[in-house]
């Protein structure tokens, strides 16, 4: 597949530039989509990717091709994100989509398509709700659940 558009200062890339982890992630689970442009930032001492799809989904990469930010309005697919994530998102949001899911050096950060936001650490513990408003929400969820 070969895709490139210009987008802002970053340099646009063909999908077959992107690193081989980015492009199997992308062959796994958005072969369906259309790519709207794909761009490489490169800095001093880094690299990343991104990926824009036609639908508005938008997956950024590390330098290796692991993916550190997924967007998605539709709902991001369930596989790409850790399984102990989900199965806490099942137990106490039932069928609430993901819609963004972040990764950096200190965990997980993810939101919900209620706007729910919480954050788990690298051993995929769950941390918290990330403000006031989801916490209250969450914990009035839970609350509720419970007593039924």
């Amino acid at each position: 597949m070969q895709t490139a558009a210009t987008a802002g200062s970053n340099k646009s890339v063909w999908i077959d530039q992107l690193p081989e982890k980015a492009r199997v992630l992308i062959d796994t689970h958005f072969s369906g989509i259309k790519i709207s442009y794909a761009k490489m930032d490169k800095e001093l001492f880094d690299t990343s990717y991104e990926v824009v799809f036609t639908n508005g989904t938008k997956i950024e990469f590390d330098r290796k091709g692991s993916w550190t930010d997924i967007e998605s309005r539709n709902g991001i697919p369930e596989k790409i994100i850790p399984a102990e994530i989900m199965k806490f998102i099942h137990e106490h949001h039932p069928n609430l989509k993901v819609i963004k899911v972040e990764y950096d050096r200190s965990g997980y950060e993810v939101t919900l398509i209620n706007s729910i936001e919480m954050k788990f650490d690298r051993r995929l513990r769950m941390r918290g709700y990330l403000n006031n408003l989801t916490q209250k929400v969450g914990l009035s969820l839970s609350l509720l659940r419970s007593s039924i």
